[in-house]
């Protein structure tokens, strides 16, 4: 007695498109794989069709999925044989189940359960000796599909409690789950409800660009679940239309901005070609004259000069093993893979090198690669020449003998941003260095690859170019200083502006250095401000309570602000 059987046979039916066969192939020989034509249980069946009609009239009447009843398939030569025996056998034919998400492929199958004897694939898609398209136009034309009058209802029902946004992702929804039986007949009847909302934005818009402004929207949503208008058999956006439709889309967003931001978008600029004859900066039209170097008072600074001594570090010899030190410095993200980290060691190897040739503050100050492991680990950033540790008393100031990185940070009321360097070892031992933020090395130490020659930037010591009326040259101001140095220049370096993020830092702190300056002068110009005569104007002693919380040591004045402080509180009451 067997203990198995299996009663009847299934043969699994392979379902494919024209050309779109599985072909197995051997690694060196993908070509010669793809070039030859590799059988299938759906070719074989068009094939024999074609060649046998003749000889055994009997294989045009039967459907794919009936073809194992009569034949057998020999999977040696990968070609369908007739049985001997002219009975039916207990064979049963079983095509891959496919979804309607599958897309033309599904409405094959449909065919193939309902057309005999097919010959060809081509011959599948025709109906009544018109060749269709596709094959799920052939389905329609033999009636194989249900209609969609239950998704016109859905549709319509939708169309009268819902927004047009939420009928499209209904739309979207249909198409992808449900499969209608006419999608673009479906897309033009609710064509109106869709796209009711671009109707109400762009006054006068033509029927054709809110049909392209719809099916640019069901398109974005399509493409999230890896689908295109095109799998659905609706209309393409040309690219014309797609180009206006991204037009009025952007002015649609842009109406939803406040209207201070609106009048300064829209603000035409005109063309950045107006040269300045003094610093030779690129304007705006709108621009004045004077912005980039203040009538040719600014000018650049001197050319950096390099620094007199060199220290070479016997640990940062070698440039692969000083880059592998610094990255191992770097918290990177858990999944950055080793092709990643030898890139980053790579790029960081290469600016190393460059670096020691150009930059003269390399050669100075020790930097990251040099640190032990030991002295990053439970160390604290000291972060200003003003600042104190938290926990510490107000009087001390606790300098950080063992940690020798570079500490840039800021204070509560930021007035000073000092960066505090170590310097290599020399006869007397390596010693703290400060570098003031109105030193010419500043900027150069805090953007190392902006700068990395080291290039000066702004000094009190800084004059302008060209003598006042009265024959006195004056220094040239922070506020001068960016005005010139953040502009374009046909014939100069511009890759501090393709810096992304690092550049819009450096902008910052620039604003920030601006202010810091303009504050200082305020308060340090009261008398001058003449601020005893503004009204409630009184000296500033604090209570108990604020005593105890200040440490007992804060007793300061009130400093004013005058009108003319853009931001300040008198500005805005002023206005």
């Amino acid at each position: 007695m067997p203990m198995s059987q299996r009663q009847p046979n299934v043969v699994a039916l392979q379902v494919h498109l024209e050309d779109h066969q599985l072909v197995y192939f051997e690694p060196g020989q993908e070509r010669q794989a793809a070039q030859a034509a590799r059988r299938t249980h759906l070719t074989a069946w068009l094939e024999y069709n074609r060649e046998s009609a003749a000889a055994d009239p009997d294989c045009r009447r039967l459907l794919y999925p009936d073809f194992p009843s009569r034949y057998t398939w020999q999977a040696g030569q990968k070609v369908w044989r007739k049985r001997r025996q002219q009975q039916a056998a207990e064979a049963i034919g079983r095509v891959v189940s496919l979804s309607p998400r599958h897309g033309d492929v599904f409405y094959l199958r449909v065919l193939l359960h309902h057309v005999a004897g097919a010959a060809s694939f081509e011959e599948l898609r025709t109906v009544d000796g018109v060749v269709c398209a596709t094959y799920r136009e052939a389905c329609c034309l033999r009636g194989l599909l249900q209609d969609d009058r239950e998704w016109e209802v859905t549709m319509e029902d939708a169309a009268h409690a819902q927004m047009p946004a939420q009928i499209r992702r209904l739309f979207v929804t249909l198409l992808l789950f449900c499969a209608p039986a006419d999608p673009s007949e479906l897309f033009r009847r609710h064509l109106d409800a869709m796209s009711d909302d671009f109707g109400r934005r762009h006054r006068d818009l033509p029927d054709e660009l809110r049909a392209a402004l719809t099916l640019v929207e069901l398109e974005r949503q399509l493409q999230q679940a890896g689908k295109e208008l095109r799998d659905f058999g609706l209309p393409e956006v040309t690219p014309d239309q797609r180009a206006r439709a991204a037009e009025l889309l952007q002015a649609a967003e842009l109406r939803q901005l406040p209207r201070l931001i609106q009048e300064e978008l829209e603000l035409d600029t005109g063309a950045r070609d107006t040269v300045c004859p003094h610093c030779g900066a690129l304007l705006w039209r709108e621009e004045r004259a004077t912005l980039c170097c203040s009538g040719g008072k600014a000018r650049d600074g001197e050319r950096p000069s390099f620094a007199q001594i060199y220290v070479n570090d016997p640990d940062c010899d070698d440039p692969a093993a000083e880059a592998a030190l610094r990255l191992g410095h770097v918290p990177l993200p858990r999944g950055t893979r080793e092709p990643e980290r030898v890139r980053l060691l790579t790029l960081l190897e290469q600016l190393q090198v460059l670096l020691r040739q150009v930059n003269p503050y390399v050669q100075d100050f020790i930097h990251a690669a040099e640190l032990p492991e030991e002295e990053v680990q439970q160390q604290r950033l000291v972060v200003s020449a003003d600042a104190r540790p938290a926990d510490q008393h107000p009087r001390r100031y606790n300098r950080a003998e063992g940690f020798r990185e570079v500490a840039v940070l800021m204070d509560e009321e930021p007035v000073h941003q000092d960066i505090v360097l170590r310097r290599r070892a020399d006869a007397e031992g390596p010693f703290l260095q400060t570098v003031n933020e109105t030193h010419r090395a500043f900027e150069a130490l805090h953007f190392v690859l902006l700068l990395p020659f080291g290039t000066d930037g702004w000094q009190p010591e800084l004059r302008q170019a060209v003598a006042n009326g009265r024959g006195d040259v004056r220094g040239v101001t922070l506020m001068q200083y960016y005005a010139h140095r953040l502009q374009l220049r046909p014939d100069l370096d511009d890759s501090m502006f393709r810096a992304g993020r690092l550049f819009q830092e450096y902008v910052c702190m620039a604003f920030a250095r601006v202010e810091t300056q303009r504050l200082l002068y305020l308060a340090r110009n009261q008398a001058g401000l003449r601020a005893e005569l503004y009204q409630r104007l009184q000296d500033a002693l604090p209570g108990d309570a604020e005593r105890e919380l200040a440490g007992g040591d804060r007793v300061g004045q009130r400093v004013i602000l005058p009108a003319s402080f853009t931001g300040g509180p008198r500005y805005y009451q002023r206005r």
